[in-house]
């Protein structure tokens, strides 16, 4: 419950820096661009940071059961090393090849427009490093259940981005809030550095690769980054589309997704991350019946009835929220009506992704990682005819709906899937 509230201040803390950032830019070119730019960066985070932290933690309960404290420290530095040297050689590949792919995956821009995008890419570079990195290095406190500090750490790029918005925006323009995500970014890391120490863990790059739980990390991290890449294509997807409608729908599509992110990441990220490590230790133990029972308990007990409530909240009071929280400054009342539609019809996707996700880290814990990438890759299909047919009829709103969609049917899908894959376990 701590971590949820925690969880729930720092998302407010990230609502309040955008409400600042779309009151000095508005909707319109700038900010499109920065979405766009913003999600390429994501994407190299998430894809890289949270396929290592998800395979590393399993690894690291086991090596730690195992009472060696040497042992565990060079599987640490050897993973987080092995880590650094992935977000670099990906990072560079980025920096060559994006000239090339921007225009291709928003053919929809202009080229002052693409130009100010491929800029603010190559500006958040740093970013991908250090996010990877600090995703990673969360893994050990996820695994040792210190979620108060992993809930509170990500609230210091917030903090830093508002201060930087408040000092240096006349001056640096959209440019303002990659130095302020950079800036926090380095403070997430320097925090995390030192709960690690707290931890007995010291911060070494040490190549390896020969220890066998090292190569057990990175097995099991490719397959869970394939997925991940596939999933986090989805809202680059979503701002192809979009590029090709009216200027500012990039920056409305995000605006109105803030706020469901804010309660899919009190919810699914909260619940996820404190039943992994849960679900890891039940499958080492192969306590099959009772990972079953914690699963579908969590599910009917808490998750339904919490996000069915919070999506009809979402969806009565959704004009209120948007005028409270963006109305001001370069943002109009005609941009909440846009912003309040797409949040409503994103509301619609609540319950399924929290099941989705949290059934996702099950399948990771059973170690059923190429299941997921299937699951990702009929995602993927179904987001881009989804978002051709529903741009088509509905606009930007149409893009919206086809997330929620989306995501609709992977629950489904998922929910079978487990069902099947424990009973396989069972039995054999």
């Amino acid at each position: 419950m701590i971590f949820s509230l925690l969880t729930l201040g720092v998302k407010a803390l990230g609502a309040l820096r955008e409400a600042f950032s779309v009151a000095i830019f508005g909707l319109g070119d700038e900010l499109d661009a920065f979405y766009v730019a913003f999600t390429i960066a994501s994407f190299v985070i998430i894809v890289v940071g949270s396929s290592f932290q998800t395979a590393y933690i399993p690894i690291y309960l086991e090596s730690k059961r195992e009472g060696n404290k040497a042992h565990v420290q060079s599987i640490f530095s050897q993973t987080l090393t092995t880590c650094l040297l992935v977000l670099i050689t990906v990072t560079a590949l980025l920096g060559i090849a994006l000239p090339y792919l921007l225009p291709l995956i928003i053919s929809g821009f202009n080229p002052q427009k693409l130009k100010l995008t491929l800029g603010l890419v190559y500006e958040l570079t740093p970013l991908m490093i250090l996010g990877g990195l600090s995703l990673t290095l969360t893994a050990v406190l996820n695994a040792e259940e210190e979620f108060k500090a992993t809930a509170l750490i990500p609230g210091l790029t917030s903090i830093t981005l508002i201060v930087a918005l408040l000092i240096l925006a006349k001056t640096l323009g959209i440019q303002t809030i990659s130095v302020g995500l950079i800036l926090g970014a380095i403070l997430e890391l320097l925090f995390l550095l030192r709960f690690l120490q707290r931890r007995g863990l010291k911060i070494k790059f040490e190549i390896g690769g020969q220890n066998p739980k090292v190569r057990q990390v990175i097995k099991n991290a490719l397959p869970i980054a394939g997925a991940i890449a596939i999933s986090g294509l989805m809202p680059i997807v979503d701002q192809s589309f979009a590029a090709h409608l009216n200027t500012g729908d990039i920056a409305a599509l995000g605006l109105g997704n803030r706020v469901i992110s804010l309660a899919l990441t009190l919810f699914a990220t909260a619940v996820a991350t404190v039943v992994f490590p849960y679900f890891s230790k039940l499958a080492l133990e192969k306590d099959w019946a009772n990972l079953r029972r914690v699963f579908y308990a969590n599910i009917y007990k808490f998750i339904l009835p919490v996000t069915v409530l919070s999506t009809l909240a979402i969806a009565l009071f959704s004009d209120l929220i948007v005028r409270l929280v963006f109305q001001r400054g370069a943002f109009t009342a005609q941009n909440t009506e846009l912003v309040s539609a797409i949040q409503i019809i994103y509301a619609l996707q609540i319950p399924a992704y929290v099941i989705y996700l949290v059934g996702f880290r099950l399948l990771n814990a059973i170690y059923a990682n190429s299941v997921i990438t299937i699951i990702s890759f009929i995602s993927l299909i179904n987001n881009i005819w989804l978002n051709y047919y529903l741009s088509r009829n509905m606009g930007i709103k149409g893009i919206a709906l086809s997330t929620s969609l989306v995501y609709i049917i992977a629950m489904t899908i998922i929910l079978i899937v487990i069902k099947r894959e424990i009973e396989k376990r069972e039995k054999s």
